[in-house]
């Protein structure tokens, strides 16, 4: 580039900077602030990356007490339904004898009171609870 060429360049930036003067003003005036302002930036940053990491803890933190009454609620359920097939089968053998017994008891007096109906319905009313009425 020759010497003339440097001159008229020149002059077109002058002639852009008088016309235009708030451009270079605002572009130096960001230049400052960001020099004077790095320091500050640079602890925004730090500040912004310490809250992002306590916020991942606290959501890690959430997500295990989740995880784990997820867990407990799930074993709760469990050895509630254990509990609750277990009382079944016990309610289903008890009945069963006890349905076994009652048949054996009602054909132990059919056979004692054979042929007299009447002592019959007597002992079968005491025997479980129901009213004997006489025939007429």
């Amino acid at each position: 580039m020759s010497w003339i060429a440097i001159k008229i360049t020149l002059k077109k930036i002058w002639s852009f900077i008088k016309n235009y003067w708030h451009f270079p003003v605002v572009l130096v005036a960001i230049f400052i602030t960001f020099l004077v302002t790095r320091k500050s930036s640079e602890r925004f940053s730090e500040i912004l990356k310490m809250a992002t990491n306590n916020h991942k803890k606290e959501l890690d933190i959430i997500n295990n007490l989740h995880a784990e009454e997820i867990r407990k609620r799930d074993e709760l359920l469990k050895r509630h339904s254990d509990t609750l097939a277990m009382l079944e089968r016990e309610y289903q053998l008890k009945f069963d004898n006890l349905d076994k017994k009652k048949e054996e008891e009602i054909n132990k007096i059919i056979d004692e009171f054979d042929g007299d109906p009447e002592s019959l319905a007597k002992e079968m009313s005491r025997k479980f609870g129901a009213t004997y009425v006489p025939r007429n």
